[in-house]
């Protein structure tokens, strides 16, 4: 099945085969070296698109079009690595991730199970995820995974990771999104930290803005969702 792309029955295939997890291991080194080649061909395309988009043989709308036709290529591949994950963690082996090989392929699925984990959840293991996942794309991620089982010993790993000030949007805006909801007081560590550094401190307030501004859109559209319960 890995290779196919959608496939119906994805799900159920991948939760029966993972109870064997030894010899469910080759099929999760298969479905990494699927989802690595088609984010691969996904580049290419990219780059051919917009180039010819550059050069007026293509619109933006054809471009979205083909991105649509390929929204299933990744499914199966990535039915299986979720089940593995979230196996290998029901069990409290999550050490198994962190000392996978392959880690870095296996970030996003971890971050998605412990997104979705009810907890309680093991400070060793947020703190593993943390080093797993730093300077990763899916850094963001991680991040947002951890912050749902949030400990207040974690407080001077984001006042760090925050006071870095990282290049990504992305990622400044989620740690400015963690800070204010379950840490203030690391952004404000964050700020005196880049005390002399006037440029890096608008770059946290434009952060923390964007954060507040997301908190204040979501707190109005729980409060419009409750009063059209009521009615």
């Amino acid at each position: 099945m890995v290779g196919n792309g959608f496939e119906l029955n994805a799900d159920a295939v991948a939760a029966g085969a993972v109870r064997d997890l030894a010899g469910f291991e080759s099929v999760v080194q298969a479905a990494l070296d699927d989802l690595a080649s088609i984010h691969r061909q996904y580049a290419q395309t990219g780059r051919e698109e917009w180039r010819a988009i550059e050069d007026g043989e293509r619109d933006h709308a054809a471009e979205e079009a083909t991105q649509s036709s390929h929204e299933g290529d990744v499914y199966t591949s990535g039915a299986f690595i979720d089940a593995y994950t979230r196996l290998v963690r029901a069990e409290g082996r999550w050490l198994v991730l962190a000392s996978h090989p392959r880690i870095a392929e296996l970030i996003r699925a971890w971050s998605h199970a412990l997104v979705t984990s009810p907890g309680p959840v093991d400070e060793d293991e947020l703190r593993a995820i943390l080093a797993a996942g730093k300077e990763m794309d899916d850094e963001p991620g991680v991040w947002a995974a951890v912050r749902e089982h949030w400990r207040a010993t974690l407080e001077s790993a984001l006042t760090d990771r925050i006071g870095s000030v990282p290049s990504s949007v992305d990622l400044r805006d989620e740690l400015a999104l963690t800070a204010l909801k379950v840490a203030p007081d690391a952004l404000v560590a964050a700020f005196h930290v880049n005390g002399e550094r006037p440029d890096r401190q608008v770059t946290l307030l434009t952060a923390r803005q964007g954060a507040r501004r997301w908190l204040e859109k979501r707190s109005r559209q729980a409060e419009a969702h409750h009063w059209c319960a009521s009615k």
